[in-house]
């Protein structure tokens, strides 16, 4: 969490769009414990540390909650709110992309998601995940 010069605290998110070899893309089933959005679908990322940017919070947080160590990412889209997600502040959220070489299926989720799926286009935009997520998808050709 951060907090802007007049005080206002604002939430700092970041989350990245990972795409294997099929074009499909990763996404975590938050467990029925999680704090914010249970029982719903995510992306992997989470909240920034301080001082830490966006792109080193979700290489971080991708390795924490999947096992993936990711090299680089791109930026896809920046979004704000003023609230959701269970925050009752404004949220601005950095999503990045990022492209696996192969179709690996190798995750190992960290105790926040109890399960994961790869997904084509189509599924991911029926899916209950924010619509945030699935607006920076569309970006993505």
């Amino acid at each position: 969490m951060y907090t802007d010069h007049n005080g206002q605290k604002v939430v700092l998110i970041s989350k990245v769009v990972i795409a294997n070899g099929s074009d499909k893309i990763l996404v975590l089933f938050r467990n029925e414990s999680a704090p914010k959005r249970p029982l719903t679908w995510d992306l992997p990322g989470g909240l920034l540390e301080a001082n830490e940017s966006p792109k080193e919070a979700v290489m971080r947080e991708v390795k924490e909650e999947t096992g993936i160590k990711l090299n680089s990412v791109k930026i896809l889209d920046v979004s704000y709110s003023i609230k959701g997600d269970g925050y009752d502040c404004p949220i601005i959220t950095f999503i990045y992309t990022h492209r696996l070489e192969s179709n690996t299926d190798e995750v190992k989720l960290s105790h926040e998601h109890n399960r994961y799926k790869w997904v084509a286009k189509d599924e991911f935009f029926r899916l209950k995940i924010p619509q945030k997520y699935k607006n920076a998808v569309e970006f993505i050709g």
